[in-house]
């Protein structure tokens, strides 16, 4: 595994064994989880708890998906934004 970019005219390789890799990449998603808010597994909940597992795996790809595209605003709701952008007067009959 090279390390450095492949610009960089100077190479690297480090070894690695797949399960180390696997190990830290766990610890990884647990560390995200934490900061997401998801609650960990205990050990003894692992055997039973398919459910919280499949809940991580969708909160996760959630997660991962982009913002959904913002909403199109009105005639009036456009116009209305850009009068407070450019500063300019209400032009609202009342």
């Amino acid at each position: 595994m090279n390390l450095r970019p492949e610009t960089d005219p100077e190479t690297e390789y480090v070894a690695f064994d797949r399960p180390r890799v696997l190990r830290v990449l766990a610890r990884i998603i647990a560390d995200l989880d934490e900061l997401a808010g998801v609650p960990p597994l205990a050990d003894e909940e692992k055997g039973q708890a398919e459910g919280a597992e499949a809940r991580r795996i969708r909160h996760r790809q959630r997660l991962a998906e982009p913002e959904p595209p913002p909403r199109r605003l009105s005639m009036r709701e456009g116009r209305a934004a850009l009068q407070v952008l450019l500063d300019l007067p209400s032009s609202e009959k009342g």
